[in-house]
């Protein structure tokens, strides 16, 4: 999405407080399956869209744009092997009108997924320009001038932008161990680490056989910027990786600009907190009320 499609957004002021943005300029959301759902109408027809922060900016599944009548303009080279699934990219649609947070606007271009629900994908990473807060204890997304909320002095975690697009933020397993994980709101688990991050924690013993290609550990302690989390779920993959170091979908080369990461952090998570966050200027606050 460009600059100009996202303006369309009213730029309105709000309190300094970091901890919660007023009602205006918010709009409520619902959890579905614990992913983020928000309502959204594409092309007349009024559906939903599970929100995420990943690099992709809005697309449809196969079954809704079919259900829709709408024109599927196929790829102009062969499908990538490495995705599959859900994340199989159909083609594009080209000037595609939706209405998102009571606004209408016409999308040069929306990428199809593959998938048998009837609804849409949503990135909050295309708000650039805005300070965009996502209160999961109330269940709203708020979007705020940058002016009038400014993160410089307010952040208390670090943040980056990813080898993939994606923000990362940095947390610490177990008291020693620093990782930088990918920020994932689409993702409903808790937290996912590599095959050599396991390791380090001592999830895994290098060498060893066994039959399951990926299990589920737990960290005694994880600090996401000033709260520790005790007992966390780890999914991490049980087998060393045959021919790279890299973990697919953990680390990617897809950018030369970037941070490598070593996991992601997902909804399970981050429910808890207000999450404030400058994308552009790679700024982040979390607060547990």
């Amino acid at each position: 999405m460009t600059r100009k499609q996202i303006v369309f957004l009213s730029v309105v002021l709000f309190s300094l407080d970091v901890h919660a943005a007023e009602d205006d300029g918010c709009a409520p959301f619902e959890l579905q399956g614990g992913r983020i759902s928000i309502p959204i109408k594409v092309a007349g027809s009024e559906t939903s869209a599970f929100v995420n922060s990943g690099t992709r900016t809005i697309g449809i599944s196969s079954s809704l744009a079919d259900q829709l009548g709408l024109e599927i303009i196929e790829p102009d080279r062969p499908a990538n092997p490495r995705f599959s699934g859900m994340f199989q990219q159909f083609g594009v649609i080209e000037n595609l009108p939706i209405e998102v947070f009571g606004q209408e606007i016409e999308l040069p271009e929306a990428y199809v997924f593959n998938s048998d629900q009837f609804v849409a994908n949503f990135s909050l990473l295309q708000f650039q320009n805005l300070i965009v807060q996502v209160d999961n204890p109330q269940a709203k997304i708020c979007f705020i001038n940058r002016e009038a909320l400014p993160l410089d002095d307010a952040q208390n975690i670090e943040m980056r932008t990813s080898r993939t697009g994606s923000a990362a933020v940095e947390i610490t397993l177990n008291g020693s161990e620093d990782v930088w994980v990918e920020l994932q709101l689409g993702f409903a688990g808790a937290l996912a680490v590599d095959y050599f991050t396991a390791m380090s924690l001592d999830f895994v013993e290098d060498g060893v056989e066994v039959e399951n290609p990926s299990a589920v550990s737990v960290a005694d302690a994880m600090q996401l910027g000033p709260y520790e989390l005790g007992a966390i779920g780890v999914r991490h993959p049980t087998q060393r990786p045959e021919r790279s170091g890299f973990t697919p979908g953990l680390r990617s080369a897809s950018s030369r600009r970037g941070l490598e990461t070593n996991g992601q952090i997902g909804y399970e998570i981050l429910q808890h907190f207000i999450l404030t966050m400058d994308f552009g200027e790679e700024r982040m606050h979390v607060f547990a009320p």
